[in-house]
């Protein structure tokens, strides 16, 4: 286990350290099993919620794509979004980690070649 230090406002510690004690939980232990929802959107009980259409995505992912520094990173952090590029027909598509296709990854700017 890896230790941080957060610094919270007045405030936002006193919200969070109530939050904690409705859920019976301790503070750390609280902040992280919200912060473990909140980086695996894509295995909700409910299943995949975000974005779907080739546009919306290209607007979602493009921080993403611009700023990985290679191959791993980029699944990696799309994969905490709930995606992930595969290889299909000689080029690549995204799809959810529940193994939806959803478009080509040229569809939303990212073209194999790049």
């Amino acid at each position: 286990m890896e230790w941080i230090q957060i610094r919270f406002d007045d405030n936002l510690g006193t919200r969070v350290h109530h939050a904690a004690l409705r859920a019976g939980q301790p503070m750390g232990a609280h902040i992280r099993d919200v912060l473990d929802v909140a980086v695996r959107p894509g295995e909700g009980a409910f299943g995949y919620k975000g974005p779907k259409h080739p546009h919306a995505l290209q607007a979602y992912l493009a921080h993403d794509f611009a700023y990985a520094s290679g191959w791993d990173d980029l699944q990696e952090v799309l994969r905490a979004k709930g995606y992930e590029l595969a290889e299909r027909g000689g080029g690549l598509i995204l799809q959810t980690t529940e193994g939806e296709r959803l478009c080509k990854a040229s569809q939303i700017g990212q073209p194999y070649s790049a």
